[in-house]
């Protein structure tokens, strides 16, 4: 194989699956700027109805990570990667974990509902183990 015949197959080859990497990176990039602006957007609504910052950061960095993963999964697929095992891998972790995770779920729920409706104050009052606290 000469000097040309090689730089052909190679540039045959570089534009054959050139073009997949760049349309998958710009899939992820669209992906990740539309995680950035549903994290803006859902900042924004949450501000405007009062919701406590924490829970807002939470809620907000869930939707960004969700996009994200998704825009990975897509971008996977276009350069060829067969993600139906991964995502039925995913679900099935999911599962897996959502079982095994259940009891701290179940703590986050409560924290963020705590962050919501604010049923504790500063200087209220709590009665634990038959113990008189201040808040």
């Amino acid at each position: 194989m000469n000097g040309n015949q090689w730089f052909a197959k190679n540039f045959d080859l570089t534009t054959q699956f050139g073009q997949k990497w760049i349309f998958a990176i710009i899939l992820l990039l669209i992906f990740w700027f539309g995680g950035k602006i549903l994290k803006t957007f859902v900042t924004k609504m949450a501000r405007r109805k009062n919701l406590n910052k924490d829970f807002l950061h939470l809620i907000a960095r869930i939707v960004k990570i969700v996009m994200v993963l998704l825009g990975s999964i897509t971008a996977l697929g276009t350069l060829g990667v067969d993600v139906s095992a991964l995502v039925a891998g995913l679900g099935l972790t999911g599962f897996a974990l959502g079982f095994a995770l259940k009891d701290i779920v179940s703590n986050l729920i409560a924290g963020a509902m705590i962050l919501i409706h604010h049923p504790l104050r500063l200087d209220d009052f709590s009665l634990q183990w038959a113990n008189l606290k201040v808040l």
